[in-house]
């Protein structure tokens, strides 16, 4: 994998221009042909006399994955990272394993091939994510809020996206027995008074559906069961249609998540 420099994207281009300026011109020197083109004498020089490639070029078959392949890759990470959702160097490494694997199944990725990966393409970089809770306090910036609803509208036009076909889920959690807030007896002065509280308390996650028409999906209702499940079995009394799973500390999972797209959302939304 050969290491990219911070060239201009036209670099290699003006490079071939120059090139072929000294061929039209045989009178033509290395120093005025590099000058008009914007390119080092140098390495004109080189690829004129000694025959040199550029660098991707000429270690194409040290790489693992090809140029193409590897702007796949690169697009995918940015695309990941734009959605909110960067991918893991674990998840990196596992994608470029994935496409490797169509051709070369035996093929290992080793140790160092992220770091190497992250070198070659600068538009890339490794950073320490935020905690949930950060972010959940950083959402209400109105750049960020501006940034996203950016990418939104962006996503909505490049794949020509109807309103009926926006849709909105989440998922709220509620602990069985009291509300998140209470009025307490406190000490005067005290600003923010702490109720302790059993942690072993049940908890319920309702996951909800809204479409940007106001179409609106029956919920899913998640409790607390030994093993993963989404049905329409009936716990109590809750909105037609509602669907009911049970998770082992009654949160939802990417198991239940799975089940309620693919048995739920999607027959739901269907197209007639």
């Amino acid at each position: 994998m050969p290491t990219k420099r911070n060239h201009p994207p036209d670099y290699e281009q003006r490079l071939l221009q120059a090139l072929e300026d000294l061929k039209q011109d045989p009178t033509l020197s290395i120093a005025k042909a590099a000058a008009h083109r914007a390119v080092p004498p140098s390495t004109l020089r080189d690829r004129k006399n000694r025959g040199m490639q550029n660098p991707t070029a000429a270690h194409q078959h040290d790489c693992l994955l090809s140029s193409t392949q590897e702007d796949i890759l690169v697009r995918w990470a940015l695309f990941q990272d734009d959605m909110g959702i960067p991918p893991r160097q674990e998840l990196l490494k596992e994608k470029a394993e994935a496409i490797l694997h169509l051709n070369n199944p035996d093929v290992r990725i080793g140790k160092r091939w992220v770091d190497r990966f992250m070198k070659c393409h600068q538009e890339l970089q490794s950073r320490f994510s935020q905690r949930l809770d950060h972010q959940r306090a950083a959402a209400g910036n109105p750049k960020l809020m501006e940034r996203h609803f950016s990418i939104f509208q962006k996503a909505v036009r490049d794949y020509k996206v109807e309103t009926i076909n926006i849709w909105n889920m989440d998922e709220k959690g509620f602990l069985l027995g009291m509300a998140n807030k209470v009025k307490v007896i406190c000490r005067r002065g005290r600003k923010n008074p702490r109720y302790t509280c059993d942690g072993s308390r049940e908890l319920i996650t309702v996951l909800e559906c809204v479409s940007a028409k106001g179409g609106l999906l029956p919920p899913m209702i998640v409790t607390k069961g030994a093993h993963h499940y989404a049905g329409n079995h009936v716990k109590g009394q809750g909105t037609p249609g509602s669907v009911y799973g049970h998770s082992p500390n009654g949160w939802t999972t990417n198991e239940l998540g799975l089940l309620w797209m693919k048995h739920h959302f999607e027959p739901s939304t269907r197209p007639e």
